[in-house]
């Protein structure tokens, strides 16, 4: 595993008391396979769009809003 990734995953990981996503908040070169983000609200158009590699995203009970297009 390459150091961009487990840097990646850990700043992934430590986005526990995030509300909102924005979009394009991850980089197109960004590998992702699962994300999980329990207190998110709000998720902006395109926050997810260009990782072709995730196959999973797992929102807690907070979500009020998902923007159209966002994975």
């Amino acid at each position: 595993m390459s150091l961009q990734l487990l840097l990646l995953n850990f700043w992934v990981n430590s986005l526990k008391n995030v509300k909102e996503i924005k979009q394009d908040l991850f980089s197109r070169n960004a590998v992702l396979v699962s994300v999980t983000m329990k207190s998110v609200e709000v998720v902006q158009e395109n926050a997810f769009y260009f990782i072709r590699t995730l196959t999973s995203v797992t929102f807690g009970n907070k979500i009020r809003e998902i923007k159209s297009r966002c994975v």
